[in-house]
């Protein structure tokens, strides 16, 4: 047990990450073994997986949109996910959003959504405000 010290910088990073990143991501990012970030992990009784993300269909009913409609942002860069590194039905890796991201989609196409359509209140404000201010569209 003589392994060498965790930094602050990688117990934020594994803290933030597990459940998004795979263990494998995480440990080329962190020049650790696998095994010592899982270790990690359960001695600090870490979740196995993040409990603040949305799905599509979350996502999907926070911003009054269709999954299909979110589908086509990710596809098209817009809106960033990830596979989530558990399984769902079928043994499937389901897409997951975090917050941080929604936010940053939300900034750069406001413009795509009415903030009245957006039943979730945390979002709607960010569209409401952004919107208000007049900010120009930005291109993709």
């Amino acid at each position: 047990m003589g392994g060498r010290s965790w930094t602050q910088e990688e117990i934020e990073y594994v803290s933030e990450h597990v459940g998004i990143k795979d263990y494998t991501e995480m440990s080329h990012k962190l020049n650790r073994s696998r095994e010592s970030i899982k270790l990690y992990r359960c001695r600090h009784k870490l979740p196995k997986f993040i409990d603040n993300f949305y799905s599509y269909s979350l996502l999907a009913a926070e911003l009054g949109r269709s999954r299909a409609t979110l589908r086509k942002y990710h596809k098209l860069g817009w809106l960033t996910g990830r596979r989530a590194t558990w399984a769902c039905v079928y043994g499937k890796h389901p897409m997951i959003f975090v917050e941080d991201d929604i936010v940053e989609f939300l900034k750069k196409f406001h413009h795509k959504f009415n903030w009245r359509d957006i039943p979730n209140p945390y979002f709607r404000n960010i569209v409401e405000v952004l919107a208000r201010k007049g900010l120009p569209k930005k291109n993709s």
